[in-house]
């Protein structure tokens, strides 16, 4: 591999890899060149198939191997693009945390519109659209934090509810950056 080191194998944890197939679909939404990937935490063909795209777009050598050169201009990529910081859509209003099972009000319908942006870019039970947090919610939960690599127990937390937060901005990003360059 001249020298390079490989950051990461098929047979690395799966959250590097997810984040790995974010920026890709990101980046992608901008270079049109670039075929998305499923965010499915697996090193595969279809990964290995954009990372070697990226690497012939960017005159990196094309071997659909991430090593440290590819994984540098990947993030750097990914780090421009989020620096546009999208305006929020939604603002949560007591911010009453952990938000779990049975709770009910304005907030947990914001959580549950949150959930169902991000059902679009994550494979996700779809949460209803209610305001109240049933089993549906608890489920479109547990399956973030199992994409995430956190603890499954269906608890939103401040620290989660952040997370979901950069996630959403994440995904707006990416459709962003696909409305600039469609006309």
């Amino acid at each position: 591999m001249n020298g390079e080191s490989t950051m990461y194998f098929i047979d690395d944890k799966k959250r590097y890899v997810r984040d790995i197939q974010k920026y890709i679909n990101i980046i992608s939404r901008m270079k049109k060149t670039i075929p998305r990937v499923s965010i499915d935490g697996i090193y595969g063909r279809e990964t290995k198939n954009s990372i070697f795209i990226f690497q012939q777009n960017n005159n990196i050598n094309p071997t659909g191997v991430l090593d440290k050169a590819t994984f540098d201009l990947l993030f750097r990529e990914y780090a421009a693009l989020l620096e546009l910081e999208l305006a929020s859509k939604y603002v949560l209003t007591s911010r009453a945390f952990p938000i779990s099972l049975d709770m009910q009000g304005e907030d947990i319908l914001i959580l549950n519109l949150i959930l169902e942006e991000l059902s679009n870019t994550y494979d996700i039970t779809v949460a209803d659209k209610t305001g109240y947090f049933n089993k549906t919610t608890e489920s479109a939960i547990r399956d973030l934090q199992k994409i995430f690599g956190l603890e499954e127990n269906g608890i939103v937390d401040a620290i989660f509810y952040d997370r979901l937060w950069l996630e959403l901005d994440s995904t707006r990003l990416s459709d962003y950056a696909g409305n600039l360059i469609e006309f």
